[in-house]
């Protein structure tokens, strides 16, 4: 049998362990929140550099394109001496 005394001890340990688990779980969320704050900012950051990759190798066809009629107008000439 218990007596009074340890009835009251185990509900201070259970409001002790309820405070911790209420405590563990807010931290939990808090870290979550942070870890999906921290893969939004990285996914952008990496959309942005995508963004500039993708202008930068539209500039370098472009100019591959130009280098290449060019070439082809120097070879449809006649040589001239």
């Amino acid at each position: 049998m218990t007596s009074l005394k340890d009835h009251d001890e185990q509900n201070d340990g259970d409001e002790s362990s309820s405070g911790s688990k209420r405590r563990r779980l807010e931290k939990n969320r808090q870290s979550a929140r942070e870890s999906r704050k921290r893969k939004k900012t990285y996914i952008e950051a990496l959309e942005y550099k995508l963004d500039i990759l993708k202008q930068e190798n539209t500039k370098l066809r472009t100019q591959l394109q130009a280098i290449k009629e060019h070439q082809g107008m120097i070879y449809q000439r006649p040589m001239e001496f």
